[in-house]
């Protein structure tokens, strides 16, 4: 089945520097509205961009981007599938990464009123069984897609015993991706390909294609995973395959 053509899609994004106006709304978000219904297209928040504005203090960054998102779903942006963080991290140095359970239900709640399906992203066991409380009380609904980010600082190591911990941790029905941050992207590829799971890969996780090594692109990235892939005879999925594996609507 071909891959869809660049022509097919559209990709846009906006910086988070501040709180929207009328501009935004007029010269951006109702073009997307419009768009979304004709192509298939990725809306990002451009956060790093965000701190050419504010590089002194990026807390402010964090609360633009809550709020921005939140006009953007208001003014009717719909997207399909979303990601939900399921716990609070350390993320190295005074950072940290608060999702708490009311905020994990907020989200959840929210994205299933609106239909959109979730990417359960958790970085150790105790993410999963967040999960899976929410998933007894009927917060969380199916279909039940995990990503499990290993090696952040604060968070699970990347190594074989976490990423099967993991694996083995949640339902049998669920399906799951993993992303390996650093040296454990291609090594937590492979045990996800060899086991039956999905992958991440981009310079967002890893910026060496080997040891010592910058990768050209991400690109570069995604044809080693590919490469992997085609070692253990898995085909790569194209966008309707995807969504079909995800039980989301075939377009």
């Amino acid at each position: 089945m071909p891959l869809l053509s660049s022509a097919q899609r559209v990709v846009s994004g906006m910086r988070v520097s501040g709180k929207l106006h009328l501009g935004h709304l007029h010269g951006v978000i109702k073009n997307w509205i419009a768009l979304q219904h004709q192509y298939q297209c990725f809306f990002f928040a451009a956060d790093w961009h965000g701190l050419t504005t504010h590089y002194d203090d990026p807390n402010i960054v964090k609360a633009n981007l809550y709020e921005m998102v939140i006009d953007w779903l208001a003014a009717g942006v719909n997207p399909e599938m979303a990601t939900l963080d399921c716990g609070t991290l350390n993320f190295g140095g005074d950072d940290i990464f608060i999702n708490t359970e009311n905020d994990i239900k907020y989200f959840a709640e929210k994205m299933n009123k609106l239909g959109v399906r979730y990417e359960m992203e958790c970085f150790e066991k105790g993410h999963i069984d967040t999960t899976l409380r929410f998933i007894k009380k009927g917060v969380i609904k199916n279909h039940l897609h995990y990503s499990f980010v290993l090696g952040v600082r604060g968070g699970m190591t990347g190594e074989e015993r976490d990423f099967l911990f993991l694996k083995d941790s949640i339902p049998s029905n669920a399906t799951y991706s993993v992303a390996g941050i650093g040296r454990y992207e291609f090594s937590l590829a492979e045990l996800s390909i060899k086991h039956g799971g999905h992958v991440r890969v981009g310079l967002e996780d890893n910026i060496y294609i080997k040891k010592g090594v910058l990768t050209k692109s991400n690109r570069e990235l995604v044809e080693k995973v590919v490469n992997l892939a085609n070692k253990y005879g898995r085909e790569v999925a194209t966008p309707q395959d995807t969504r079909r594996i995800l039980e989301m609507e075939i377009k």
